[in-house]
């Protein structure tokens, strides 16, 4: 459902390399369970396109929530891949999860 600037947006964002540093700091985050800093790395490559940064994060956030919600109130296990940026910030799913009652433990 992207426009054809947006999907462009995409490619360029995933495809073209960023600077090491940047991508290495990325990993350590994700390693010591950094989720806001993560999201806010997450946030600055959208700078340049800050209502596709909404569309693609916060919006999907939104849009997952019920169904992950589901899975919570099922009983069974469920095991949830999400990109990095989709866990940390006010409209993260962890936030949204936590604003709704659930209890979040960093393992």
């Amino acid at each position: 459902g992207l426009s054809d600037r947006q999907s462009e947006g995409v490619l360029l964002l995933t495809f073209i390399p960023q600077q090491s540093g940047s991508y290495t700091d990325m990993v350590g985050a994700w390693k010591r369970g950094e989720a806001d800093r993560l999201w806010r790395n997450t946030r600055a490559a959208f700078a340049d396109y800050p209502a596709f940064g909404e569309r693609i994060l916060e919006a999907r956030n939104h849009v997952w929530l019920p169904t992950v919600e589901s899975f919570l109130r099922s009983g069974k296990t469920y095991f949830v891949i999400v990109g990095m940026g989709h866990l940390g910030g006010p409209e993260g799913l962890l936030s949204l999860l936590q604003k709704r009652g659930h209890r979040i433990e960093q393992l």
